[in-house]
């Protein structure tokens, strides 16, 4: 499978990852676990880097995207963007939270935010899973525009899908090419 993937950061970091290898922070709540993510609409990884989350540490001065190209076994993506790959992950998920999440939860309560990302972290580590491709749907994105009729998704069933890779960092070496993309502040226009 050849899948191209964008990732925005800082300048500077995106020079360091030419020849280097993505460090991943781990976070209880990754959407799709922890991982390198990327966005296969580069216009998504220019977003970003308007936009970067305060809580995975990243700070833009100079915004750069990252244009990854990807190269890696099918068998070893689960893609949630096919309706064979969210069967499968329809039945992991099933299996995990009842065999596994309830049976080990903690003591105290989690979110499911957590529990999504327990969840991918352990398909990374049991499933030989390496790669995680999902589409994302969230009407209230501010890159969207608006529709002045409030019930338009729910009855038009039209909808914009973002859509996420995160790769397991341990594997890295499906990342085939990386090149870098400067994006021009939209006051340097």
């Amino acid at each position: 499978m050849k899948i191209k993937g964008f990732h925005g950061t800082d300048k500077a970091v995106a020079e360091d990852l030419l020849h280097n290898k993505f460090s991943c922070k781990s976070n209880d709540e990754h959407w799709l676990g922890n991982g390198i993510y990327f966005f296969v609409d580069k216009s998504l990884a220019e977003w970003w880097t308007t936009k970067p989350s305060k809580k995975y540490g990243t700070k833009i001065d100079n915004r750069a995207i990252l244009e990854c190209d990807i190269e890696i076994d099918e068998s070893r993506v689960l893609n949630l963007c096919s309706l064979e790959g969210y069967k499968k992950y329809a039945d992991l998920f099933n299996h995990f939270f009842s065999n596994v999440f309830y049976e080990n939860r903690p003591d105290e309560l989690l979110d499911f935010k957590k529990i999504r990302a327990l969840f991918f972290n352990h398909l990374f580590l049991c499933k030989k899973i390496d790669m995680v491709i999902a589409p994302f749907i969230e009407p209230e994105q501010p890159y969207l525009p608006h529709f002045d009729n409030e019930n338009y998704f729910k009855e038009m069933h039209i909808m914009y899908t973002e859509i996420q890779i995160c790769l397991h960092e341990k594997y890295q070496d499906v990342i085939k090419t990386k090149s870098l993309i400067e994006v021009v502040n939209n006051n340097e226009k």
